[in-house]
């Protein structure tokens, strides 16, 4: 009996502590994978923050004007605000000479030179700096570049520092110099210091960092001589060729061991992964994993012994010899002592423990039987007790858990109402200056005294100020169809129609181009059908628009199909945008349909774009209950189908009547409320060639004021403002009798629904979303005043 019970157990035990010890070995290795990748994650927060810093800072006037002098104090106070992130800035010319907020050579304009107390000294040169060559050197096309140096040592304080630099361009985008943020070392070595306390905290005090760059320098590594440093040589410093001081870097490329060396090569490359080597010197097993830090093209690697990479190994091997001895002992003991006795009838005790298989715990036993089976029924009710206490608790951890859960549920959808809020606000910052700008842009084009270079350049910028729209729009309506705030409406309408109507609006793109734009529908095709014609619309000019854009010669086709089978009130229309253009590959197919991708990452530098086209037509399908499929060649053409249900209806739909209004004067006292100076100036320069008289006000209690002085034919109010809001205002002024009939247009960057219905609700006539171009202004203004 005592083997046949020992043997299974003997056997289990082997097969879990083997499953058990490579289980925790895989356990090992992904927290590994994880500490690694959380280590690179601080160090990609912490390059991409020092960028996005030199991005904004070469935007600014003082700046693009390549003036030291002027710059001076803006760079000094910047200085101030990063406190002690940068060690100083550099202003960088074309030639290579530079300036730097350490000071500089006052006889010659404070440019640093090689003796900054000597008139005649001659001037450094950056020419040699990687971040010179980058920004500047080889920057033929005069692109924005921002780049994350090698480690180095400076020119001028000889210490070692990594440099933030970026391009500087006029507003002509002609590339004037650097701006480059030189990073305090003491900044590295708090980053690392707070990925050893992360890495400590798994793997005690064994684990061991190297950071290296996008070459393989090594810019930190538990042996300070392969950091960068000055070179010396018989007590003196060694001299390069230009008379700078000489530094001295290793790289990880060039490590005598090859094993090391290959890892470098994949650490350069960019790769993310885990490796396991020996150690040459002690023939110790290293297991090494790296991640890329992508913001600033470095590698990050934790190299851990093996010893750290089992101990949990070991623990657990002990543990289970503990349990495995002491289970041993117990069933020793219970077969010793079952061999040892004789059982009475259990009758009873079978009734019971059917009973308590069926959740009956109040089947009463006799235990006061000082025998063998008084002892298996006190058992007996100690294990139903246990059983008992456990269903309760099982009971209560189902209630806590559902409880917890409901609170999960909530929580999402707070943060789902957060996004939503957030795309809100960010919608309403983007759109407030695209005002300004396409506004402008609109105002300029109007002038009469343009060269036809000037006019060209107005309309290149207006079709990608326009562009940048588009690509907004598409934004919000993917997070509000994520949301499911987009609502279907149903109305009568013309198939034809709409189709011509797509065909019209993208015509002049095609003639472009030269292609022809044509469409065929099937005689079986319903004229009149029912269904979401706004977002049906959409759908095909996205489709059109981007078989357009994908085709330089030959044709753009849509086809119309009916594939229901029998004649009824209801269809299964099938569409069909197929072109002549470059087509995708087969790998590729499925990806086009993913937000924000593409066929091929090299398209977006030939053909613009987000990849939202076909990612909001799948949803917008999916939400009309249709499916979109595609099939393509490559460079033969593409074909983009998808399927909708729709109802066939036999009367022929009133066509939508839309007032179009001319550039002609209207008659009127507007009283403009904007607190954006620039949305100020356009759009009064717009209200006065409408032939309006123009007053503003920057806020809503400067618009209380002025309407108390003098009357208004209409106020023409921006939603959010300081002091006092839009919405505010309009109340206000409503519960004023006398104002009850002044038009109140509101002019906001909002365009959500329940931003559009906040507005109605505070009492405001009309809503014009920003930009607004000067003919949707007119129509607007037109239903309130006269002509």
């Amino acid at each position: 009996m005592l083997g046949c019970a020992l043997l299974p157990l003997l056997v289990m035990f082997a097969l879990a502590m083997t499953q058990s010890i490579e289980q925790a070995k895989q356990l090992r290795v992904v927290a590994a994978k994880a500490e690694v990748h959380s280590a690179a994650m601080i160090f990609e927060r912490y390059f991409s923050e020092r960028k996005a810093e030199l991005s904004t800072m070469v935007n600014d006037e003082r700046v693009q004007s390549m003036d030291f002098a002027q710059m001076k104090g803006y760079l000094n106070d910047a200085l101030i605000r990063s406190q002690g992130i940068y060690e100083k800035f550099i202003l960088g010319e074309l030639d290579g000479r530079f300036y730097n907020t350490r000071g500089g050579n006052p006889a010659q304009g404070m440019i640093r030179t090689f003796d900054d107390t000597n008139p005649q000294a001659e001037p450094r040169s950056l020419v040699m700096r990687d971040y010179w060559q980058a920004t500047i050197g080889q920057n033929v096309a005069a692109d924005a570049v921002v780049y994350v140096s090698e480690p180095m040592i400076s020119y001028t304080t000889h210490t070692k520092q990594i440099v933030v630099s970026a391009s500087i361009l006029d507003q002509k985008r002609k590339l004037k110099g650097l701006l480059g943020g030189a990073i305090a070392w003491q900044q590295i070595d708090s980053l690392i210091s707070l990925v050893q306390r992360n890495i400590t905290a798994s793997f005690k005090d064994k684990a061991r960092v190297m950071l290296v760059s996008r070459h393989g320098a090594y810019i930190y590594h538990w042996n300070e001589d392969k950091i960068v440093h000055l070179k010396l040589e018989g007590g003196e410093w060694v001299l390069e060729r230009g008379g700078e001081r000489a530094s001295q870097t290793h790289y990880i490329t060039k490590h005598d061991d090859p094993q090391l060396k290959a890892i470098g090569l994949r650490m350069i490359a960019g790769h993310r992964g885990y490796e396991q080597i020996t150690e040459p010197q002690t023939e110790q097993a290293l297991h090494v994993f790296f991640a890329p830090i992508e913001s600033a093209d470095y590698s990050i690697s934790i190299v851990l012994p093996e010893e750290v990479m089992l101990e949990q190994v070991h623990e657990l091997q002990t543990l289970f010899w503990i349990v495995f001895a002491a289970v041993f002992a117990l069933v020793c003991a219970l077969a010793i002592w079952m061999s040892n006795v004789i059982y009475a009838p259990i009758r009873s005790l079978t009734l019971a423990a059917k009973k308590l298989a069926a959740g009956n715990y109040d089947k009463q036993l006799s235990n006061h039987r000082k025998d063998e089976l008084g002892v298996l029924t006190r058992s007996f009710e100690q294990m139903r007790n246990k059983l008992r206490q456990r269903e309760n608790k099982l009971e209560k951890l189902v209630n806590t858990r559902t409880q917890e859960l409901e609170e999960a549920r909530v929580q999402a959808q707070q943060a789902l109402q957060a996004k939503g809020r957030f795309l809100a606000n960010m919608s309403h910052e983007i759109r407030t200056p695209m005002n300004g700008i396409l506004g402008t842009l609109e105002l300029l084009n109007s002038s009469a005294e343009l060269s036809k270079e000037q006019t060209q350049l107005l309309k290149i910028c207006r079709h990608s100020g326009k562009h940048l729209l588009n690509v907004i729009n598409d934004i919000l309506d993917l997070s509000k169809l994520e949301e499911g705030h987009v609502t279907l409406e149903h109305n009568d309408f013309a198939l034809q129609e709409l189709i011509e109507d797509v065909n019209n609006l993208l015509m002049s793109l095609a003639s472009q181009k030269g292609l022809s734009l044509e469409y065929i529908i099937d005689d079986n095709v319903p004229a009149f059908i029912r269904g979401d014609q706004a977002r049906l619309q959409q759908i095909l000019i996205n489709l059109v628009g981007n078989a357009i854009k994908f085709t330089d010669k030959g044709h753009v086709r849509v086809m119309v199909q009916n594939k229901a089978k029998t004649v009824s009130k209801q269809a299964k229309l099938k569409f069909i945008v197929s072109d002549t253009g470059v087509g995708i590959a087969p790998e590729d197919l499925q990806r086009v349909f993913e937000p924000f991708k593409q066929a091929d990452g090299s398209m977006t530098r030939r053909f613009d774009g987000t990849g939202l086209g076909l990612s909001l037509c799948k949803e917008l399908l999916a939400l009309m209950g249709g499916k979109i499929g595609i099939e393509s060649k490559q460079g033969q053409g593409t074909d983009v189908f998808f399927s909708l249900p729709v109802e066939v209806v036999s009367t022929v739909p009133k066509p939508l009547q839309h007032i179009s209004s001319s550039l002609s004067a209207l008659k009127g006292h507007v009283l403009l409320v904007e607190d954006n100076d620039v949305n100020l100036m356009v759009v009064t320069a717009m209200l006065r060639k409408l032939g309006l008289e123009v007053s503003t006000a920057k806020d809503g209690l400067l618009a209380l004021e002025a309407i108390k002085k003098q009357s208004f034919d209409l106020i023409l109010m921006d939603v959010h403002m300081p002091h006092l809001d839009g919405l505010e205002t309009a109340k206000r002024i409503r519960q004023d009798i006398t104002y009850k009939n002044l038009p109140i247009i509101a002019f906001t960057a909002n365009i959500f629904k329940e931003d559009i219905t906040a507005c109605f609700n505070a009492g405001m006539d009309d809503f014009i979303s920003k930009p607004v171009e000067q003919e949707k202004l007119k129509d607007v203004l037109s239903r309130w005043l006269a002509c």
